[in-house]
């Protein structure tokens, strides 16, 4: 408190005790309160009360209530000192002990001096400071001596009766003030937080009027975003149907005006002979034939109508259905995000596609919104980032990657400054992470060495060895180690895990598939089938998991059973538009390989492959044949990685290029689609 409110605060609370003491009867205790209280002009504690209280008990020699008093002190206000204030109270305790046994000598009471060396003698007999003055009742004039000569000096009594009064003053400003001085203080508290709970009710009832308004007009936003979400739909279906109408009108007349030129051809010339070789413009299309017996089915793209060489109208057009009646996507969509500086090299919708993760080749991981391309964060690594993968839990906000430093980290995207932890490859032989696959309970890498098993035609290295392992997601401790193949391993190029993260399938350098059951924690995979002549490039289950679908290096794509213990149910061979690495990647030795295709379903039939090609990326519908649908092109580089999420009636397809820009298309699908 300060000097006013103290004052004030001491005059109400004495007019309180007055009350109460009258109240009860202390009528002699009011007296003496009353005469005290007017002597008290300072209207609380002072210094020289308690030095008149000391000198008063030693010039009476009462060493019992001089004992009383400075316990009382030292209980109440020289304890919450600090330890350079204890010490100064020490020696000031000293000097008054000291001046009571010379004030005792002085008055001729050898009792009173004997009586205090025999109670403290314990106490003092080890402090040094003492260790002469136990010879005072024994030494004859004192005051001439010289270990007591000083103490009996005026100077050193009013000096040290100085120090004592600026000790007290010290200590009085430094103790805080009695409870009951409290009383004012806690009333304001009082008063103040009664304020703010009125405050605090007013301003809740304001919220939950403003929340209520709020869940009004979002009901109402969602209504109106429903409304126009169906007139949306239903505009682009009825422009769709009035394009398709239109090329299907100018296609009949078409048609009609060649069968009326081919008739024309095929009739003699008037005059002429009619028994020469009729000449037919059209080729007879003859259909791929299978061998009896056979399990395998080997499929073929469907034919197309030849366009002239040099045409590049898939460039100029960003999105282009590949079929002149009705698609089965309707591209209500397309954003381009360029904030890359080097080739793109891996990109991977968040788990509930409100992220996109991408990276290219200088190792910067760049976070963004597939709808608005702002950017919620940069991780830089400052080194090749070969792997990643998000983790399915936390909001979208975790992220795994793998470098070629045999280090793993796991980022919180949110704040990207340093990893949350971060895991070394057991084998330190293997310090390149060529795949992450994550779930929301465990993580899986491939990890190999450096060294080249062998060299391709396109003169590229390849890895000749290295390691699968799965380690815990909390603990980071290892739960298993996925032996690929007997001594020497052979590098795994791609992995991917079920959606409950039971099955493992890999995809090694050695062109083998491999199939394990982690949970059963063992190490001989389920199955094993040489998939490709060359390396498998990327590997992923089926939209059903009943098989698993693969790409190599030779540019075959394949499918294969999991029930069946691997037999192969479709190849999609030689021509097959699945180019991968396109020529200009190769460029780049070290370069990663992402996510080469992703699986699209809209409903129990209609399974659709989204692709890496040349400068675009395809759509192709999956059924006896390989159907392109749609094309996704615009780029000036190679494609090398997508991704796509499929929603109940829409879905999200993104593609990364070496072009440094990643492309993100929104399609509907278009129900009225009679294409098969």
């Amino acid at each position: 408190l300060s000097s006013t409110n103290m004052a004030a605060a001491v005059g109400a609370l004495d007019e309180a005790i007055k009350e109460y003491l009258l109240f009860r009867g202390y009528t002699y205790t009011l007296k003496t309160f009353e005469q005290e209280r007017k002597e008290d002009k300072d209207k609380g504690l002072r210094a020289l009360r308690y030095v008149d209280t000391i000198t008063q008990c030693i010039s009476r020699s009462d060493y019992n209530s001089l004992q009383v008093v400075w316990t009382q002190l030292n209980k109440q206000f020289i304890g919450r000192l600090n330890q350079e204030g204890q010490s100064m109270a020490t020696k000031i305790e000293t000097n008054i002990l000291k001046l009571y046994l010379i004030n005792a000598t002085r008055q001729n009471k050898p009792d009173e001096v004997k009586a205090f060396f025999e109670k403290n003698s314990g106490t003092l007999q080890n402090r040094k400071e003492w260790k002469d003055w136990f010879a005072l009742p024994f030494t004859k004039n004192p005051e001439e001596n010289t270990v007591f000569k000083m103490y009996y000096s005026k100077e050193w009594y009013d000096t040290f009766t100085v120090t004592l009064h600026n000790f007290f003053s010290t200590l009085l400003a430094l103790i805080p003030g009695p409870a009951l001085l409290k009383f004012e203080q806690e009333h304001q508290k009082i008063q103040a937080i009664e304020t703010e709970n009125h405050l605090l009710h007013d301003q809740l009832a304001s919220t939950k009027t403003s929340l209520a308004e709020a869940e009004a007009t979002i009901q109402s936003l969602e209504a109106t975003i429903q409304s126009l979400e169906a007139r949306l739909t239903q505009t682009v279906a009825n422009a769709a149907k009035k394009k398709s109408s239109s090329i299907l009108i100018t296609s009949s007349k078409t048609s009609s005006s060649k069968k009326q030129n081919l008739s024309s051809l095929q009739q003699p010339a008037s005059g002429g002979d009619s028994s020469g070789p009729s000449v037919s413009p059209l080729k007879e299309m003859k259909p791929v034939s299978i061998e009896q017996g056979t399990s395998i089915r080997t499929l073929s793209t469907d034919a197309r109508e030849d366009t002239p060489s040099g045409n590049n109208s898939e460039l100029s057009e960003p999105l282009s259905p590949e079929s002149s009646g009705a698609t089965p996507f309707l591209p209500i969509d397309h954003t381009v995000y360029s904030e890359h500086v080097a080739p793109v090299t891996q990109c991977r919708f968040a788990p509930s596609a409100t992220k996109v993760a991408s990276c290219d080749q200088k190792g910067v991981v760049r976070i963004w919104n597939p709808t608005s391309r702002s950017t919620f964060s940069i991780i830089d690594t400052k080194s090749t980032v070969l792997s990643f993968d998000w983790v399915t839990q936390d909001g979208d906000n975790l992220l795994l990657l793998g470098g070629n430093d045999g280090v793993v980290k796991l980022y919180n995207v949110s704040s990207p400054s340093q990893p949350i932890w971060d895991v070394c490859t057991p084998d330190p032989k293997f310090q390149r992470i060529l795949c992450v696959a994550a779930s929301s309970t465990h993580f899986v890498i491939s990890a190999a060495n450096g060294g080249a098993s062998h060299t391709l035609p396109s003169g590229q290295l390849h890895l000749s060895s290295g390691g699968v392992y799965m380690f815990d997601l909390k603990t980071r401790k290892m739960k298993n180690t996925v032996l690929a193949t007997p001594q020497p391993i052979a590098a795994t190029n791609c992995l991917a895990l079920n959606h409950n993260s039971n099955l493992l399938v890999t995809g090694g350098v050695d062109g083998i598939l491999r199939l394990f059951d982690v949970q059963q924690n063992k190490a001989l995979p389920l199955f094993t089938v040489k998939a490709h002549n060359l390396d498998v490039m990327d590997v992923q289950f089926s939209w059903d998991e009943t098989s698993i679908y693969s790409v190599g290096r030779d540019g075959t794509f394949r499918c294969w059973s999991i029930y069946q213990s691997g037999q192969k149910m479709a190849e999609y061979g030689g021509s097959s538009p699945l180019t991968w690495p396109p020529d200009s990647w190769h460029t780049f030795p070290d370069a990663p390989v992402g996510r080469l295709f992703a699986f699209g379903k809209f409903g129990s039939e209609d399974k659709y492959v989204l692709t890496c090609a040349p400068q675009e990326a395809a759509i192709y519908q999956l059924d006896s044949v390989l159907t392109k649908v749609m094309s996704m092109g615009g780029y000036s580089g190679p494609v090398t990685c997508v991704d796509w999420h499929s929603g109940r009636s829409s879905s999200l397809c993104v593609s990364g290029s070496a072009d440094c820009s990643v492309r993100v298309v929104n399609l509907l699908k278009n129900k009225d689609n009679n294409t098969t």
